[in-house]
């Protein structure tokens, strides 16, 4: 029921972000970027319109830490930049993550999940050539 952000997820972001962010808002891959979407998740236990708001909370609590400028590790003109590509979704509980043995992990389904849409598949081709060098 908790959607403040960690410790440990601050951390988490104080690494991934300027990583992640700095590539795909470069010039080789910003053109191909069509959106970021910052994705919250609850596990399965409780009613499905109350995870649904909990977990909007936790992808508005993410959203807000990149976005945000607080302590941010990117610089203004990057974060207004992601301003126009990034949203914060909530997915309830429609997606849990499951153990070995087909039961739901409860902790691994309360989660974030960043998503990158590219515009077309014509973008991954020639994401992919670069990669490749």
């Amino acid at each position: 029921n908790d959607f403040e952000l960690k410790e440990s997820g601050i951390a988490f972001l104080q690494e991934f972000l300027p990583r992640y962010f700095h590539i795909i808002m470069s010039g080789d891959f910003s053109e191909y970027m069509s959106e970021v979407i910052i994705e919250g998740h609850t596990d399965t236990s409780g009613d499905y319109m109350y995870n649904l708001e909990l977990s909007q909370k936790r992808a508005l609590a993410v959203a807000n830490y990149c976005l945000g400028g607080e302590g941010s590790v990117m610089s203004a003109d990057e974060i207004e930049r992601l301003r126009q590509i990034v949203t914060a979704n909530g997915k309830s509980s429609s997606n849990p993550v499951y153990n070995a043995d087909g039961t739901v992990n409860m902790e691994a389904s309360r989660r974030v999940e960043f998503k990158f849409r590219l515009k077309d598949d014509e973008m991954i081709t020639e994401l992919m050539k670069i990669l490749e060098g």
